[in-house]
């Protein structure tokens, strides 16, 4: 059989480019995908792709987090979280690039 961690990125990169609503779905799919979305590098890197791509963000506009307490997942609209959340974001970014 092929390659473990090569398996693990190929559906790590395909899961992190869905909506959220299928991601809600396919949580069922696994205890590894169920697992893997839960996880916050996992939620990072979903948003992250979601930014980049500007298409895909216009098209999705949900953001997906999870409670570590619960391994709960949530979501929510992303308009609403960065308007929320504009002054925390900004000062989060400024910490990042003076380190």
């Amino acid at each position: 059989m092929g390659d473990p961690d090569f398996t693990s990125d190929i559906i790590l990169e395909n899961l992190s480019r869905l909506p959220v609503k299928l991601l809600c779905r396919f949580r069922c799919v696994s205890k590894s995908w169920r697992s893997l979305m839960a996880d916050p590098d996992f939620v990072k890197i979903h948003l992250n792709k979601a930014i980049e791509n500007e298409d895909i963000f216009n098209q999705r506009r949900r953001l997906i987090f999870t409670d570590l307490s619960t391994r709960l997942l949530y979501s929510l609209n992303l308009d609403e979280f960065l308007s929320n959340n504009n002054e925390f974001l900004n000062n989060n970014n400024d910490a990042d690039c003076s380190s």
